[in-house]
């Protein structure tokens, strides 16, 4: 590290950690009052004023001074590009080229007594453009073509606070520092020029501009015309005083004018001034290619043949009510006038074309038109710019501009230039229009006043811009950075939480407002420009403000990413975003010890009441089982006796006619290979005699005996049902051998015994009639088979068995067994 102390260059070294050595770098009784570093390249100024260059052998080899010193010494030295030096002092500058050994020095414009306490604070920057950047008394200084020039800032902050240091940043950027007002960057230089009296303009009021056939830019100001040439020593020259307007060029190389509201002035192609032609009242001048100039007063139109030297103006017929404007095409060789409310086309000949009526021009608004092409005329009035397109006569469309739409107060100038750009000049700035997109230029963007001067703007041969103003000339050196101009980057200036200021790490909770102030490291900062914030976990959308302040009325807990950046309003262009993380506390009663206490809370009051009810549930769920296994099992009980009650005869006990047809269905369809289903069809002999001698009581006790025998005999699997009054029904699934053994068998179990109830007959007999199903049969048929065997056996002389097979009936009965049971 070097550090130049007293006059002396010391070097530094920082490697040892417990000690710092500070060595002398050059042995020599010089002293020296400013040094400069660039790679390899060291530069010293010496006391004397000489720029010395550092050789590896520690050697000073000096520049020769051309100019003679300035008897200050130099407090601030700069390593350029392309082989130069830079050096400064308190009201000098010198221009140090080391390829031929020579110093150029001399004072600085401008520069007063502001940094008299503060030398050290200079400096001088090289931009990438290969301009240079120093201070003076109220801001910065330019160097540009060969002069120093003051940079034209709309901002106060120059003027009002010292700029202490001035950087160019890897980029090519600008970036200033104040002493009191923090940094900025200077944006917009790099397309923008702006001229003012400072710089030799003769009035900063600019009215008309025109550049003369390969010459200079011819500029009207209020009180002179000047020209202005980079290729000469002063850049502005004034050539003539008196209020000068409406300036144009012919295609012989002559500069015409309006000069003073009186007469029409020019300036041959030698830049020598002709003969004034007096005419009170001219205002606008319209020059054709063929020589012929037109000039519009408030009271007429007039001609004036430039080929004559002796030639006085003309005035048009028709025209009598005076015209306030109009306009040239000098391709078609038409100058456009208005005529009353019609707009026509005139050549040297008279009306070569007329327009129908335009509605809705009042045409003592119109303040300019402008020729865009043979097809195509723009017409300029406070409020509107009405664009005109025609084939010929016939007008083919009609469109308007409003000032809302451009974004402008009041047009007063027009301006088509050869990229068919529209640069409309306003009151408060320059709307231009590429076709698709508006942007509007402003002091915010560089421009050196928002008053554009009325017909002020003009595209020149290079195709670059020059503008007139109230307040001087401003030159767009660079039309597309128009549309390409990307704000700088913002910054967070502070954080306040109910007005105080905080970090952004709130420390406590906190329910009041938050405050973010905001800013912006462009020093120019138009007014167009916008600030797009969003936090993260509050705003669902970005949000738009103009305020340099943004507030929250509330921060809700937790990290919120902060997220802003700056959008320019004219060119929709946005800058790089920035981030900041804002943490707000969570309060004591939603901390984690908190939801802890209140998770175990909450734990082991839903425990104590789930064992309450679990509890109660299991001893409600106790006596709810004891009343449904009550229940059911008398529901079980009455389903029992139901089912009973519907398949049994009350009185035998005896399954009834309906249960046995489903028990005869049943074993018809479960019966397997080589068994039959067998069926008796059993009737009680002589049951009337014992109703009519005993009584039906006895012959219902008869019957229930009877029941009760026939349940004690039959074998598993088979049925027994009473079929109707002293009928009854057996079933059963045999082998063909033994089906109808078994229905003998069971009608001698059961008439055998002595019957009690039918004293004294003792004993009750039975006659039968027995068959087995067919296998292409019904049981219904098979019933009609065995009522027949048991009708049989009626008329055989009753108790006996007649067995009945389907295959052998031959006839209606054939019996295959009679069994007397006596």
């Amino acid at each position: 590290m070097l550090v130049l102390s007293s006059g002396v260059l010391f070097y530094i070294d920082l490697r040892p950690r417990d000690t710092v050595r500070a060595v002398p770098l050059l042995r020599t009784q010089d002293r020296f009052t400013a040094f400069a570093v660039r790679g390899p390249d060291l530069w010293v100024a010496r006391g004397d004023g000489a720029l010395c260059k550092v050789g590896q052998d520690t050697y000073l080899r000096c520049l020769s001074s051309h100019s003679g010193s300035i008897g200050e010494q130099w407090v601030s030295l700069t390593i350029g590009n392309q082989d130069r030096v830079f050096a400064r002092s308190l009201h000098g500058f010198a221009v140090g080229i080391p390829s031929d050994g020579s110093m150029t020095s001399r004072q600085l414009p401008f520069v007063s007594d502001r940094y008299d306490a503060t030398p050290f604070l200079l400096a001088v920057i090289e931009g990438s453009d290969g301009t240079l950047l120093t201070q003076w008394d109220h801001g910065l200084l330019e160097w540009r073509y060969g002069a120093w020039h003051p940079l034209h800032q709309p901002t106060p902050i120059l003027a009002d606070d010292l700029v202490s240091s001035i950087l160019r940043a890897s980029d090519g950027s600008i970036w200033i520092g104040f002493c009191s007002s923090g940094e900025a960057q200077l944006v917009g230089r790099n397309f923008i020029e702006n001229w003012s009296e400072a710089d030799g303009l003769s009035n900063n009021t600019v009215w008309s501009i025109a550049r003369q056939l390969n010459g200079p830019l011819w500029i009207g100001t209020d009180n002179a015309i000047d020209t202005f040439d980079l290729d000469q020593t002063t850049h502005f020259r004034m050539q003539r005083r008196g209020y000068a307007i409406s300036i144009r060029s012919d295609d012989m190389g002559n500069i015409w004018y309006v000069r003073n509201i009186k007469a029409v002035a020019r300036f041959l192609p030698d830049g020598s001034a002709g003969p004034d032609v007096s005419l009170p009242g001219a205002l606008y001048l319209a020059a054709e290619h063929d020589g012929l100039l037109w000039i519009g007063t408030g009271h007429g139109v007039y001609t004036l043949d430039t080929a004559r030297p002796d030639a006085v103006p003309s005035r048009l017929g028709g025209f009598e009510t005076g015209v306030s404007v109009e306009g040239e095409d000098r391709k078609g060789g038409l100058v456009w006038i208005f005529q009353g409310s019609e707009l026509v086309g005139m050549t040297r000949s008279g009306i070569a074309l007329r327009l129908p009526k335009l509605p809705d021009i009042d045409i003592n608004r119109i303040m300019q038109i402008v020729v865009e092409n043979r097809s195509s005329l723009w017409i300029v009035t406070a409020v509107a710019i009405i664009h005109v397109e025609h084939v010929g006569a016939h007008v083919t469309r009609i469109s308007r501009i409003g000032v809302q739409e451009a974004g402008i107060k009041h047009f007063v100038a027009l301006c088509i230039d050869s990229r068919h750009w529209l640069w409309i000049g306003a009151t408060n700035g320059v709307a231009v229009f590429d076709g698709k997109n508006w942007t509007l230029l402003r002091t915010d963007d560089g421009l050196i006043s928002n008053d554009i001067g009325q017909q002020a703007i003009f595209e020149d041969t290079d195709k670059t811009i020059w503008i007139g103003t109230s307040g001087g000339l401003s030159h767009i050196t660079d039309p597309r950075k128009v549309f390409d101009r990307v704000p700088a980057a913002p910054y967070i200036q502070g954080i306040f939480l109910g007005g105080r200021r905080v970090r952004s790490d709130m420390g406590r909770y906190s329910t009041q407002g938050i405050d973010i102030d905001l800013g912006t490291r462009d020093l120019l900062a138009p007014s167009v420009y916008r600030f797009r914030y969003k936090l993260e976990g509050v705003d669902s959308a970005w949000r738009l403000t103009t305020a340099d302040r943004v507030h929250y009325p509330y921060l809700p807990p937790g990290s919120h990413l902060f997220r802003v950046s700056v959008c320019n309003g004219s060119t929709k262009r946005v800058s790089p975003e920035i981030g900041a993380i804002l943490t707000m506390p969570y309060p004591v009663w939603i901390r984690w010890p908190a939801l802890v206490f209140y998770a175990l809370s909450i734990i082991v009051t839903a425990y104590v009441a789930h064992h309450l009810w679990s509890r109660r549930h299991r001893r409600r769920e106790k006596q709810l089982a004891v009343l449904i296994d009550r229940q059911t099992h008398v529901l079980r009980e009455q389903a029992r006796e139901l089912e009973y009650q519907a398949t049994h005869d009350v009185l035998t006990g005896l399954l009834n006619r309906r249960a046995m047809q489903r028990v005869l269905e049943d074993m018809r369809a479960s019966a397997t290979a080589g068994q039959l289903v067998f069926i008796a069809l059993f009737d009680t002999d002589f049951f009337k005699h014992i109703n009519d001698v005993y009584g039906h009581l006895a012959g219902d006790e008869v019957l229930a005996e009877l029941g009760s025998r026939w349940r004690a005999n039959v074998e598993a699997g088979s049925h027994i049902g009473r079929y109707g009054g002293e009928e009854f029904l057996f079933a059963t699934v045999k082998p063909h051998a033994s089906g109808f053994d078994s229905v003998a068998r069971l009608r001698i179990a059961v008439t055998e015994p002595p019957f009690d109830q039918a004293r004294p007959l003792r004993r009750v007999t039975f006659s039968a009639g027995a068959t087995w199903v067919g296998p292409d049969e019904t049981w219904a048929d098979a019933m009609k088979r065995a009522d027949a065997a048991l009708y049989e056996a009626k008329e055989s002389g009753r108790d006996r068995l007649v067995c009945v097979s389907p295959v052998l009936a031959a006839s209606p009965v054939a019996p295959v067994c009679q069994e007397n049971g006596r």
